[in-house]
């Protein structure tokens, strides 16, 4: 796993040759002083000067010479410690990736044998409907079909189960994260929590592991990363995404965004429904540019502007408007409703009007707030 390991020693050996040339040349500077200082002082000095001239003074120039040596020595004792030091610290390196890896691939191990025990039992009204081969008629939340009969692999039942109960209540392309939340919790969670809580446990302890690791380098972060995301099938990774929606998956959330865990999701309108809801970044490959940072216009930086769209929304709330109906009566699309409530565009004046007279209320009263 360490890609740079073999980039070190040729550091290390460079340094060890460039302290040994360093001392070489510190002995023959030495040398060479002592051999023909005369020859050097009369070079200096601009004159001749005998070897027996002032012999005394001549040997107290090596003081000056001696601090010079002493001071190269010293700097070829710190350097040689300094590179000790890096060599220890990478030996202690290596040692914490080898347990790293060994712990890893451990909870790997536990992760497909949490997988293998994992139980699901669709709720009943999932069966008749899968029985009557009416459940054959909605849009595909994983890839292929759902048989009309025979046992369904637990993990792909649950997703199933949460697509199932959105469309049953018909809100499956105007849901709310407390709506897909309600939906895991109250026909998946609550059934199975003995063993798929454990199974999420694990996937968690692992991609925290990650995250919190102060010695592996980002790009093997990465590749562990990837391990992780190959041992999951596309219904896994659905359910994942959807576990990581609930307040009880802790900060699930941002682990899947941080290594994007959903980038290979095939297209189906489960992951049309968790793009609504989790960071785009989830469902980008390493090499995609991350998306630019929302830009919100100037109007959402004034209280009685986001007084007034929360009034908006309030009113339809209480008359149990959804956005696709609203924005059916306004002969607009969805997403434009979606736009202006979460902030993503601003709702312009003509708009205003349109959207309070389809409220059935004067737009005035919104005004008010």
């Amino acid at each position: 796993m360490n890609d740079q390991g073999g980039r070190d020693p040729m550091r290390q050996r460079r340094w060890t040759i460039f302290v040994a040339l360093l001392a070489l040349g510190a002995t023959y500077i030495l040398y060479s002083y002592a051999r023909h200082g005369a020859a050097i002082a009369s070079w200096l000095m601009g004159r001749k000067v005998e070897a027996e001239e002032g012999l005394g003074a001549w040997g107290d120039s090596f003081g000056a010479l001696n601090v010079v040596i002493s001071t190269l020595a010293f700097g070829g004792i710190l350097i040689t410690l300094l590179l000790q030091r890096r060599g220890l610290e990478e030996q202690s390196a290596d040692q914490h990736r080898q347990r790293f890896d060994a712990s890893f691939f451990e909870l790997l191990r536990l992760q497909r044998e949490a997988r293998s025990e994992l139980t699901f039992f669709n709720t009943p009204q999932f069966d008749t409907a899968r029985a009557a081969r009416s459940y054959q008629t909605f849009s595909l939340a994983t890839t292929g079909r759902v048989p009309p009969d025979g046992k369904i692999d637990p993990i792909a039942a649950a997703v199933l189960e949460v697509h199932f109960q959105l469309i049953k209540k018909g809100i499956l392309g105007s849901c709310s994260r407390h709506d897909v939340i309600n939906a895991y919790m109250r026909n998946v969670h609550a059934a199975s929590e003995a063993t798929v809580a454990p199974y999420f446990r694990i996937i968690y302890s692992i991609l925290d592991r990650l995250r919190a690791d102060q010695i592996l380098r980002p790009a093997e972060k990465v590749r562990y990363a990837n391990m992780v995301r190959g041992q999951l099938s596309s219904a896994e990774v659905l359910l994942l995404g959807i576990n990581s929606l609930t307040p009880i998956s802790a900060d699930m959330r941002s682990l899947v965004t941080e290594f994007r865990m959903l980038k290979y999701l095939p297209k189906s309108s489960m992951r049309v429904l968790l793009a609504r809801f989790h960071d785009p970044v989830a469902f980008l490959g390493r090499d995609d540019p991350l998306p630019k940072p929302l830009i919100k216009p100037t109007a959402f930086n004034d209280k009685r502007y986001r007084a007034m769209i929360a009034a908006l929304h309030a009113e339809r709330k209480m008359l149990r408007l959804s956005r696709k109906k609203l924005a059916m009566k306004l002969g607009k699309p969805e997403q434009f409703v979606a736009d202006y409530e979460d902030g993503r565009r601003p709702l312009g004046v003509a708009d205003f009007v349109d959207v309070a007279r389809a409220l059935g209320s004067h737009p005035a009263i919104f005004l008010r707030h």
